[in-house]
């Protein structure tokens, strides 16, 4: 394998997710406010900036420092009532959960807007983390495995 064009296409892959995310994180922020209802940022630490733009925020891990934290799984959001918010900013979470559909789910029930950003297929870090339980293209799972 070609290690520099790995690191160019991770580098290219980064810069783009990193731009699309700042865009698709306001505009979450946005469309919660357009219903006058809070944000729900799921996978809090993440991204900061993300926290601190959003009402509220969700990790299944705690994170100290994280604004209006909830201890909770992106899996299961029983503890909000349906449509409790306008949007939900969910940013390189879904390749991590066990049931994505599950997920998304839950997510379309508890919010009006689901702004969700996920690896880009091509980007080497989508198949190489061993975090990642699956890769993307567009809404088609491509692979799955449990790590």
């Amino acid at each position: 394998m070609n290690w520099p064009l790995l690191v160019v296409i991770q580098i290219a892959a980064l810069s783009l997710e990193v731009t699309e995310k700042r865009w698709a994180l306001y505009e979450a922020r946005r469309l919660a406010n357009s219903m006058s209802k809070p944000m729900l940022n799921i996978g809090s630490r993440s991204w900061m900036e993300a926290a601190l733009v959003a009402d509220v925020n969700l990790d299944i891990e705690y994170q100290p420092g994280i604004p209006n934290f909830v201890l909770g799984d992106a899996q299961d959001l029983s503890h909000w009532p349906d449509k409790h918010f306008g949007s939900i900013f969910a940013s390189h979470v879904l390749e991590h959960v066990e049931d994505p559909a599950r997920a998304l789910g839950e997510w379309q029930r508890v919010a009006e807007y689901q702004v969700i950003a996920v690896p880009y297929w091509w980007s080497p870090h989508a198949w190489l983390s061993p975090q990642h339980r699956h890769v993307f293209i567009g809404s088609y799972v491509v692979r799955t495995w449990w790590p």
